[in-house]
């Protein structure tokens, strides 16, 4: 592409302009001179290669050590301990309930959801707070 569309793949693809620039704004491509390289895939979305000049800096780039982010991995779930979670992570209802009472709960029904993250903290979101309280009428 390098900035340059391909009319005929367009047509192809029965894709007119307008929508098409509207794939590559949903990218975070605001300017067609920031494509090396566009795909229409067979299922109508748009895989984008940005120029180089146009490619978001990375910590390899920048040569920095870096650790997997990984994923958080939920402990409570709308006030339900989550023991299979608990116990891969080899913790227990002990250590959950002291760490939750960090946060405010009193008791493990007050959590919407406690999620270790891969770094060990835990996020406990409660179920009610300012924001959520229920509406007891």
């Amino acid at each position: 592409m390098n900035g340059q569309i391909d009319r005929k793949a367009l047509k192809h693809a029965q894709m007119n302009l307008p929508f098409f620039l509207s794939l590559l704004r949903e990218k975070g491509i605001f300017n067609v001179s920031q494509v090396e390289y566009a795909i229409v895939e067979p299922n109508g979305t748009v895989s984008v290669i940005p120029t180089a000049q146009d490619r978001p800096v990375t910590p390899k780039d920048l040569q920095l050590q870096t650790h997997d982010g990984g994923i958080g991995l939920p402990l409570i779930i709308d006030g339900e301990v989550q023991i299979t979670n608990l116990q891969y992570k080899g913790l227990n209802t002990e250590w959950l309930e002291n760490e939750i009472r960090k946060s405010g709960a009193t008791q493990i029904k007050d959590v919407f959801l406690a999620e270790l993250g891969p770094n060990g903290k835990l996020h406990v979101d409660l179920r009610y707070t300012k924001l959520h309280k229920p509406d007891l009428k």
